[in-house]
């Protein structure tokens, strides 16, 4: 029995400051200080450059991303770290080992080899950030156990995230678009600026399609800046009619269990990718993995009281789009009850506008993050079939309200699914 517990580990670190739970914070090299946080990681004989990695950016599509690169290596014999965030339920989900959350007794342990050190050095507080401490944590967790290779999921931006620390062996940046436009800056060209942070010195960069021609170009002089050879969506690799090109040759082809016509995308830029720094991967077996891969909040299907009930973390209006495209393609003629709650200071208003373009039922809802928006910031913006600022009441009304022939849609946050796995346990459901 470990007397520093996992609850007492959580408390530590949760008594740091943690910007995913401040509003308003600066944007600058004080508040997000790689330089401070490699001082600490000296302190720890640097771990992060003891294993492999491969690092993932980008505005939405980076969970995926991560996931797919995932079980591709693991599908190849290779055994995998994962580092995500945020965490939908559990924070050790953030933390994985070829696909299994961190257990509470090591998440304890090294929270304590951490305490102990910042004690025994007097390192300031102040300086030290929650982020920082859980990706050093992952850092001493993965070296330990002799990863083959360790994805790193970018926290915000990429440049000064802490997880730009790492030397990667490949990077990858998903799809941009605007997003925490208080802190990236209002511009794709800033937004992109601060994504290609991580593109490293003669270090292979793999850019996913983009939305705007602008990204690839700062993308392009960035990788050109640093000599390191970059692959573009398009033009070195594609996928067409579910059958992927690289360099012009048709590899395969891939028949998904996740859906959306994105996670294609994804899929094919993750595969692409480690194919240039492990061109001896079984294609077969990669595409297997691919195919077989689902993940959590990712339009993911469910059946809860004969309903059909899709969960999907969507927060940007291209990624909720890009889920309405597919519950449109997959669901024909079906109606849709959409149970939403967003987070504030996301583009609620443009989000919604896409719900009223899909003739949905909106009942809005209110998350137990301190970050969920209010109704009365999203009801202007829609002509809701009901409001509840429970989520539990919400979802009892879509239920009553809805047929077996209906689809109910819980989407809008992470901070949302929390409230979902609480509410499906319930009904003897898991996420």
């Amino acid at each position: 029995m470990i007397d520093f517990n996992y609850k007492k580990a959580n408390k530590f670190l949760n008594s740091f400051i943690n910007y995913e739970k401040k509003k308003n914070v600066d944007y600058t090299e004080e508040n997000y200080n790689l330089k401070k946080f490699k001082t600490l990681l000296k302190n720890f004989d640097n771990p992060q450059n003891k294993f492999k990695t491969i690092h993932v950016a980008g505005s939405k599509g980076k969970g995926s991303t991560v996931e797919f690169i995932k079980n591709i290596l693991m599908s190849n014999g290779y055994s995998v770290g994962t580092f995500t965030s945020p965490h939908l339920v559990d924070v050790r989900e953030r933390i994985s080992l070829n696909g299994e959350k961190i257990s509470k007794n090591d998440f304890a342990y090294y929270t304590e080899m951490i305490k102990n050190k910042i004690n025994k050095n007097k390192m300031e507080k102040k300086y030290r950030t929650f982020f920082e401490l859980i990706t050093l944590l992952s850092f001493l967790y993965f070296n330990d156990k002799n990863v083959d290779f360790a994805v790193y999921e970018v926290g915000l931006g990429g440049r000064l995230d802490a997880t730009n620390v790492i030397s990667p062996e490949l990077s990858i940046i998903s799809l941009i678009d605007y997003e925490h436009t208080n802190i990236l800056g209002t511009t794709i060209e800033s937004i992109s600026k601060e994504k290609g942070g991580i593109i490293k010195k003669r270090t292979p960069v793999v850019v996913n399609k983009q939305r705007y021609k602008v990204s690839v170009e700062i993308f392009n002089k960035i990788a050109e800046s640093e000599s390191s050879p970059i692959f573009i969506y398009g033009k070195d690799f594609y996928i067409k009619e579910n059958k992927i090109y690289f360099n012009e040759k048709q590899l395969g082809k891939i028949n998904m269990k996740m859906l959306g016509k994105h996670q294609k995308l994804n899929s094919v830029s993750a595969f692409y990718g480690l194919m240039q720094i492990l061109p001896e991967l079984d294609i077969q077996k990669s595409l297997n993995a691919i195919n077989n891969t689902v993940l959590k909040g990712r339009i993911q299907k469910k059946k809860l009281l004969e309903r059909t009930v899709i969960l999907d973390v969507a927060h940007t209006p291209e990624s909720v789009k890009a889920l309405f495209k597919t519950l449109k393609r997959e669901f024909q003629n079906r109606k849709i009850y959409s149970v939403v709650s967003y987070s504030s200071g996301k583009k609620i208003k443009k989000m919604l506008q896409i719900e009223k373009n899909y003739n949905t039922k909106v009942i809005l809802t209110e998350n137990s993050s301190f970050r969920s928006a209010n109704i009365d910031e999203m009801i202007e913006y829609c002509n809701p079939f009901g409001t509840f600022k429970n989520f539990e009441e919400a979802f009892k009304f879509s239920l009553e309200k809805s047929s077996k022939e209906d689809v109910i849609l819980i989407h809008g946050s992470f901070y949302l699914m929390t409230d979902v796995e609480r509410v499906f346990n319930k009904y003897g459901q898991k996420l």
